[in-house]
């Protein structure tokens, strides 16, 4: 079926990439970032991943699109670069963009009347919001 060709589990590397993408977007998950970051961050991980992984995988001569050097690319490697080269355009896009977070008022941090994004709140029978008392 595959005549004179190494046959690579490449699926199973796909499993192994994604968990290991998983792991390292969870890392990179633990500090603030910029709205769109770990999106990003997730595509080029992904088709860098994707790009090596598929050098073990088969295709028919017919397959490839360009030779550099010794290596021969197919379209799946170019999307892969495509990919790549975008997610690293928004990524530093989307970094000169920083907001502010939620709850905060414009050009610093809250003060004390302004609860912050994450306090917790009592819903009242009258079924408005109240900061909840302290303990």
């Amino acid at each position: 079926m595959f005549p004179g060709a190494h046959i690579h589990p490449s699926q199973l590397y796909m499993v192994l990439a994604g968990v290991l993408l998983f792991v390292v977007l969870l890392r990179l998950d633990r500090k603030p970032h910029f709205d769109g970051f770990l999106f990003w961050m997730a595509v080029a991980l992904d088709s860098v991943l994707r790009f090596g992984i598929d050098f073990t995988r088969y295709y028919d001569a017919t397959s490839f699109l360009g030779k550099v050097g010794g290596l021969s690319f197919n379209i799946n490697q170019i999307l892969s670069v495509v990919l790549f080269l975008t997610s690293m355009v928004m990524l530093k896009i989307l970094s000169r963009h920083r907001t502010e977070p939620v709850g905060a008022p414009p050009g610093g941090a809250p003060n004390a009347t302004t609860p912050s994004p994450r306090a917790e709140v009592e819903i009242s029978p009258t079924g408005a919001a109240e900061p909840r008392s302290a303990r």
